[in-house]
């Protein structure tokens, strides 16, 4: 017996022609995404709000910056204050666009837009998304746990990278 599965999805795959830069003609595999939002919560003492959560097709659990998708005509910085409350229970008094970084150009448009939430307060206890735990970690921790590779999350790494080269570090 054969049974078919409908799974919902945020992303759909298309097969495009593309030519490239000298004119010849590529055929790649396209994943449509809507653009996403990564978010770094500064605490008082230089501290950042981080998140332990479980990704199943890492197959481990990750810490990483609050973030997720844009839905549908949401402004973004309205998805970064969604998103922030939903994953820490925290709200930001203020938010800053950051930038935006191209999440992987060679398959897929998606934007990630990156912003920094000041001015904190808690509001909700713990998310319980995908077990999703909270840790605070000093910017210097940060570095090195970069540097040590025990932050592995690339969009993550990215967000905290241009934070502090911003910040002057």
């Amino acid at each position: 017996m054969s049974a078919k599965r409908r799974v919902r999805t945020r992303a759909t795959l298309h097969g495009k022609r593309v030519y490239s830069p000298v004119g010849i003609i590529v055929s790649k595999q396209v994943v449509i995404q809507p653009d996403s939002v990564i978010v770094i919560p500064l605490l008082d003492g230089d501290r950042i709000l981080m998140i332990k959560q479980y990704r199943p097709l890492a197959g481990k659990t990750l810490l990483e910056l609050p973030g997720g998708r844009v839905v549908g005509d949401e402004p973004r910085e309205h998805a970064a204050k969604r998103e922030l409350y939903e994953e820490t229970g925290y709200q930001a008094g203020r938010i800053k666009h950051l930038f935006t970084f191209l999440r992987a150009p060679s398959f897929t448009p998606q934007r990630v837009h990156t912003y920094l939430a000041t001015k904190l307060s808690r509001k909700l206890p713990e998310s319980n998304e995908w077990s999703i735990n909270l840790v605070e970690i000093s910017l210097e921790d940060i570095r090195k746990m970069i540097l040590s590779k025990k932050i592995e999350d690339g969009k993550t790494i990215c967000a905290l990278s241009y934070f502090m080269l911003w910040r002057g570090r």
